[in-house]
């Protein structure tokens, strides 16, 4: 195709060239100038003899949009795959069957197995090495009660029983090396019902960040590490970020295909105000106990194993969200107030503590008022740590006395009491049994 054209180009120069008074070089680069015209108009409308600036923006947009649709799916796949209860591997193994398990904090674990024989009581050690700088108090190996927490039935498990105490230490200072000799009693199914595990925490410091809980796997002999970890933003990209970025590659290709400067203003004010209107929609429709459960996760330290036990919707844009977090003797039970917004659930302030395992009836309390919580102004609540424990009752400092609400869940129980202008915070608060005595009672602070 292309020699025909140039045949008949030739002639028609020919023709011109007795009929002008141009030169060989005037003519060989009129027949160049009329051939890259001819192969500019055959190739894609991209091309314009090379690649333009447009036909590399769309190029660049469809990486972006296929960057945005994937990074999600590949940041949640990579934390599931690489979370913080992940095996770390730290030596080969020993003559014991456990590897000896090294933390960055300096902590060294080596558990032994003293005897396999069956029929007879599992017997341990646990030897501790600590060469790092700081001392350790709560040193604790326990029982731990497998929860299955997507479960919607409850499995009337109480707090007291979560825990089973094998063997503890009081303090481990710098540089020390110690070990803890204990047994497993033979009804408790290590593996199938129950996890064992050990609990530390650095001493003066009671943050979340400085608490290790290790789970020993006696099938696999591994040892795994769960700790908090400082985390600026959990999410793979904010909405505000996902929003934005998305509106600038659907405007350069929208812009790329319109051609008058009113049909590109007018589409990129339709995009914008469609991305916002959808966003705001999808937040106000969305589901909300997922909506809250991923706003917790982009805390600023994620609290080793955390679980939200329980949301109460005071309103349609008010809730608190109620969980646990810790193990043993460092478990703790906390709350989250939420307000709804345009732009869906956020968090408010929260309260909470460690559970106190002596203390039948634990409680904490947190001023709604100065978080402008709509006109709720006191929450009061904790766990239930009694079995005999069947009501809570709350008097405050007005004598105005309230039945507490009382909630099951896979783990235990936890009471709680909203208040929409009495003041609870010094209110007397009495678990009674099934016959109306009383189990336990905190009496009010002002007295």
């Amino acid at each position: 195709m292309k020699k025909r054209h140039e045949d008949e180009l030739d002639k028609v120069l020919h023709t011109m060239d007795a009929e002008s008074h141009w030169n060989e070089d005037h003519r060989q680069q009129l027949k160049k100038n009329i051939l890259n015209d001819v192969d500019k108009k055959q190739r894609s409308p991209f091309f314009k003899g090379k690649l333009n600036v447009s036909y590399l923006l769309s190029l660049g947009a469809v990486a972006v949009i296929t960057w945005i649709l994937f990074v999600p799916m590949l940041s949640d796949w990579w934390r599931d795959s690489d979370g913080l209860t992940s095996p770390i591997p730290t030596g080969e193994e020993t003559e014991t069957g456990f590897a000896p398990f090294i933390t960055e904090e300096g902590l060294e674990l080596i558990l032994k197995q003293e005897n396999v024989d069956e029929g007879e009581e599992q017997q341990f050690t646990l030897k501790i090495e600590n060469s790092g700088p700081n001392s350790y108090e709560f040193n604790e190996v326990f029982l731990e009660k497998k929860i299955d927490w997507e479960s919607n039935e409850s499995e009337n498990v109480e707090f007291s029983d979560r825990s089973i105490q094998l063997g503890e230490l009081d303090f481990l200072d710098t540089g020390e090396t110690t070990a803890i000799s204990f047994s497993i009693p033979e009804e408790y199914e290590v593996g199938e019902n129950y996890e064992l595990m050990f609990h530390a925490r650095m001493r003066d410091n009671e943050a979340p960040l400085d608490t290790l809980f290790f789970h020993f796997d006696l099938d696999s002999e591994l040892i795994t590490l769960t700790k908090s970890e400082l985390v600026i933003n959990n999410r793979s990209m904010s909405p505000l970020t996902y929003g934005g970025i998305t509106f600038i590659i659907l405007s350069l290709i929208g812009c790329f295909f319109i051609k008058s400067a009113k049909g590109r203003s007018v589409f990129m004010i339709a995009l914008g105000l469609a991305l916002f209107l959808g966003y705001v929609a999808n937040q106000q429709m969305g589901d909300a106990d997922e909506m809250i459960i991923e706003d917790m996760s982009t805390y600023p330290y994620q609290q080793p194993l955390r679980n939200v036990v329980h949301i109460e919707y005071l309103d349609n844009r008010h809730a608190i969200a109620f969980y646990e977090w810790g193990a043993g003797t460092l478990r703790s039970f906390e709350n989250v107030t939420y307000k709804k917004g345009v732009f869906g659930w956020k968090a408010n302030g929260g309260t909470g503590g460690q559970i106190v395992v002596d203390d039948k009836l634990g409680w904490s309390f947190s001023n709604l008022e100065h978080q402008n919580f709509s006109q709720y102004t006191d929450l009061i609540s904790g766990v239930i740590m009694s079995p005999d424990i069947v009501e809570v009752r709350v008097t405050s400092i007005n004598e105005n006395v309230y039945t507490a609400d009382i909630v099951e869940f896979n783990g235990g129980r936890f009471w709680f009491l909203v208040t929409d202008g009495d003041d609870v915070s010094f209110a007397t608060k009495t678990g009674l049994n099934e016959d109306g005595e009383v189990v336990e009672e905190h009496h009010s602070r002002a007295n």
